[in-house]
């Protein structure tokens, strides 16, 4: 059975301006893996790409500052919440093995950077 996509209103609640919020940057992710709507991303400042998230990296891609909104294979320009949003934590797509620590340190990395988590009821 596929599974329904959720609409971009399940992760992004609400922005400041979306002309502010979001950006259109280079993501790259595995190729054959799609990266989800939802996916923390990072600055991958070598490449001058933004990637998944890497919580055990020491490069600069273990520090969350981006959210993706529609979902990306490979390496594509994409839509990113870059800052001055709130979102739903619930829709957050974390790296495997994430710790409950790191996620905490990633959603205050986002949130400095102006993307605000909520739980929505």
């Amino acid at each position: 059975m596929e599974m329904m996509k959720k609409p971009l209103s399940f992760l992004l609640l609400a922005t400041v301006l979306p002309a502010w919020s979001v950006d259109t940057a280079r993501v790259s992710g595995p190729v054959g893996t799609e990266l989800p709507m939802g996916k923390v991303l990072a600055w991958d400042a070598q490449n001058s790409v933004f990637v998944p998230l890497d919580p055990a990296a020491n490069d600069g891609t273990e520090i969350a500052c981006a959210v993706l909104i529609e979902p990306v294979d490979g390496v594509a320009s994409v839509p990113l919440i870059r800052r001055g949003a709130t979102v739903n934590v619930d829709a957050l797509v974390w790296p495997a093995g994430i710790t409950a620590g790191q996620k905490a340190a990633a959603i205050n990395q986002l949130e400095v950077r102006g993307i605000v988590t909520r739980t929505v009821l």
